[in-house]
This record gives C-alpha cells, sequence and structure tokens, in this order.
C-alpha cells in the first residue's frame, strides 16, 4: 500500500464531505428564500388591497347606496327626493298655481288693453278774446266730436274736431264775423282739430292743433278724471292766435294799442269721454 502523505489524507477527507455540506448550505438557502417569498413585504399595496377586501364585506348595494348620498350631498340633482330639494316643476302637476297664473294675467290683460271712447254730451271748447282796453268776448263751438284711447287707466291718446262753422259767440254780428276772412274762413277750413302726441302721467299733454289748414304743437296741463262711464279731461290753454294765420287787428298788423285785439287767447276745454258716445 502505497504510503499516503498528510496532504493526501485531508484531500481525500474533503472530497468525501463536501458534497454533503454543500446540500445541507443549499438546502437552508432555499427554505429562506421560499420563506421570504412567501411574506410580503409590510408597505406592499397588493397585501393591502387583500386585506381590505377581505375585512370588509362586498356588498354591491351598500356600496351603490353609499356613491349616491354622496353624490347627492355634493349636488341636488332634479330627480333628488331629499327635503332640500328643489325639484323641477311640472306645469301638469300644478292645476291650481296655473289657474291662479291664468286668473292674474286676465286681469292685467283686461287693465292692459286700450280701449276706445267716444266724446260724449256736455263736452265744450270755449275761447275768449280780450282787447287792449279790458273789453273782450266769449263765445264757444256747438259741435265738436273726438274719441279718446285709454289703457287701464293711463290716458293714452285724445283726438278733438271741431266744426269751425259752428262757432259762436256772445254778439251775432261778431259771430259772423269770425266766420269770414278776417278770422277763421270757415267756407274754406271748415274744421279745425287737435291730435295729442304724448300724454304724461294723465298731467301734461302735447299735441298738434291745426287752424285754417296749418298746424302748430301745443302743450299744456290736462285734469285727468275718471268717471263710472269713461274719462273727463279738463285743460286751460292760451294760444297765440297769430301762429296759425288769424291776424285781423293783431300785433302783427301794426294796429294802434287800443284798438287791438290781443294775440293770446285762452282756451277752456271740458271733455267728457264714455264707451258708448252717450
Amino acid at each position: 500500500m502505497r504510503h499516503m502523505t498528510p496532504w493526501t489524507i485531508g484531500f481525500l477527507a474533503l472530497s468525501f464531505v463536501g458534497p454533503f455540506a454543500c446540500d445541507g448550505s443549499d438546502a437552508a438557502a432555499q427554505a429562506k428564500t421560499e420563506n421570504i417569498a412567501t411574506q410580503s413585504p409590510p408597505n406592499d399595496p397588493t397585501n393591502q388591497s387583500t386585506e381590505s377586501a377581505t375585512n370588509t364585506p362586498l356588498n354591491p348595494t351598500s356600496q351603490s347606496q353609499q356613491s349616491t348620498s354622496k353624490a347627492g350631498d355634493q349636488q341636488t340633482g332634479p330627480g333628488d327626493d331629499s327635503t332640500e330639494a328643489v325639484p323641477t316643476q311640472d306645469p301638469s302637476t300644478q292645476p291650481d298655481n296655473t289657474a291662479s297664473s291664468g286668473d292674474a294675467s286676465s286681469a292685467t290683460g283686461s287693465e292692459s288693453a286700450s280701449a276706445r271712447l267716444q266724446l260724449g254730451a256736455g263736452s265744450t271748447v270755449q275761447w275768449a278774446g280780450n282787447k287792449a282796453d279790458g273789453s273782450g268776448h266769449v263765445g264757444g263751438f256747438e259741435t265738436i266730436d273726438g274719441h279718446a284711447v285709454i289703457r287701464g287707466q293711463q290716458l293714452e291718446r285724445l283726438v278733438v274736431k271741431i266744426d269751425m262753422t259752428s262757432i259762436t259767440s256772445d254778439n251775432a254780428k261778431l259771430t259772423s264775423h269770425l266766420k269770414n276772412d278776417d278770422f277763421f274762413s270757415v267756407d274754406q277750413f271748415p274744421e279745425a282739430s287737435f291730435f295729442s302726441n304724448s300724454i304724461n302721467n294723465n298731467a301734461t299733454m302735447t299735441g298738434e292743433l291745426a287752424i285754417k289748414g296749418k298746424a302748430h304743437e301745443v302743450s299744456g296741463p290736462v285734469n285727468v278724471e275718471w268717471t263710472d262711464d269713461g274719462v273727463r279731461v279738463q285743460a286751460k290753454w292760451i294760444i297765440d292766435r297769430t301762429r296759425w294765420g288769424v291776424d285781423y287787428k293783431s300785433s302783427v298788423t301794426g294796429i294802434v294799442a287800443d284798438k287791438a285785439i290781443n294775440d293770446e287767447v285762452p282756451l277752456t276745454i271740458d271733455l267728457n269721454f264714455v264707451a258708448n258716445g252717450g
């Protein structure tokens, strides 16, 4: 038998034990690796999700109700049944309100609808002519016609037509004189008229006054009184007759003062407008 040196004996021993030692170390390492793989990290979202899913009962109905409740807290929709919600109003489900609204509309419509009233009996337009010495005459017109348009209790329009051939005065000779060309030339201009352009709050009125074929704007205060039958309009205006070419013995003719007739002619107007023209 060959003699073995110590180095030879050590090599053989290592060769015999080494495989078993390596197998044990590998098994321990493998077991440790498997143990690490089995445990999830503390902050692993997969692990947290699994625990949450495990600990919370899966109830779709409950989740749906919670979602609906949260949405309702954030915003009230048209179909929300909560007491604080204001659902969309359905006119068909509110017959009482609709009827009430209809009644109000009818009343408003009735008040706002325009109506035409005819000039009634007892209406007058009177004039006065004065001289520089203080003397004078008064008169009027036997035939006048016209109408008024009202909306509720607002006078909107007024029209008056005067038959100039029906002019009167307190002196028969003067009445005839007023009809000839010195004054109103009634054969050529048988009608005078007034058409309102604006009426402000039943207090002032502006319109066009036409005499002898000439129309000029006039304005002044009016008194409007509502009656059982319609409306009464009263006014006292002063016009300058020379604007319409009524120049006889006026300031434009250069007549001496003591013979002159004043240019200003006061008009007293009292008109009754009624529904049936009575």
